[in-house]
């Protein structure tokens, strides 16, 4: 479970924020998960945009400035979407690894 979630999927808990840093195939378009933290549920649905220019996460339609989630145990469940790019290409056209999608979402 740990393999999946933290090494693949990149999806860790620090205290009480999660962080994301996915190393998904640049072929998928999205997968969805949910996220139980003690009584509550987040529905986490990854997005993976050829157009993004920038990573967004937003928790129950909230845009999260600093791409992480705050883990709460109150409320209902939360609806988290998070957006991604491809990656970035330079100006010799060679493909660059995008830091922005190495998000602070655990």
């Amino acid at each position: 479970y740990l393999l999946l979630t933290e090494s693949f999927l990149g999806l860790r808990q620090r205290g009480n924020k999660l962080k994301f840093s996915t190393c998904i195939p640049r072929e998928w378009e999205s997968f969805k998960m949910q996220y139980r933290h003690k009584t509550i549920f987040y529905h986490i649905t990854v997005v993976q945009k050829q157009d993004a220019i920038e990573t967004t996460v937003t928790d129950n339609g909230i845009l999260q400035d600093d791409k992480t989630i705050t883990l709460k145990d109150e409320g209902a469940d939360h609806i988290v979407e998070i957006i991604i790019g491809p990656g970035k290409t330079d100006n010799a056209g060679e493909k660059i690894k995008n830091r922005e999608n190495e998000l602070n979402f655990l």
